[in-house]
């Protein structure tokens, strides 16, 4: 019998993704206020789909969303739940799919293009992807774990 993933585990796995969102935030705002220059310009950190205050406001929805699955988690009153796993694991599947479509379509077509910065939007929905998929394996775990 495999030996299940311990709740510990999931919790340092869905931090990494929180706080690589995080800064993947809090660096387009220092950007936006108080340009540096040991990070990509403001320009880089959005593909301009949409203005930055709309960006913004659903970057803040978002970390609010993972903050509350991570203090849930670590309070253990994150239970598993086949069904949300199965639904978690569709969208996040989804999603990361069509981001790395898109990541490799651009770094395809347009070979002159500084990867990194070029699709740093891309690499942080990759990053909200996996944060998605690693709840959905969470929620296919069998029984409740311990955290410590």
């Amino acid at each position: 019998m495999q030996h299940p993933i311990s709740r510990k585990s999931y919790l340092r796995v869905l931090s990494v993704f929180y706080f690589l969102f995080l800064f993947r935030v809090l660096a387009q705002l220092i950007q936006k206020f108080a340009p540096v220059t040991f990070l990509p310009e403001f320009n880089a950190w959005h593909s301009e789909t949409i203005s930055y205050s709309a960006l913004l406001s659903s970057q803040i929805v978002i970390i609010v969303l993972m903050s509350y699955v991570l203090i849930k988690f670590i309070q253990g009153k994150l239970l598993p739940s086949r069904k949300l796993g199965k639904l978690l694991l569709v969208l996040g599947a989804i999603y990361f799919i069509s981001m790395l479509f898109r990541l490799i379509a651009g770094l395809t077509i347009f070979i002159d293009k500084p990867w990194f910065t070029a699709y740093i939007p891309t690499i942080f929905h990759l990053d909200l992807a996996l944060f998605l998929l690693t709840l959905a394996k969470f929620h296919f775990t069998e029984r409740k774990h311990d955290i410590s």
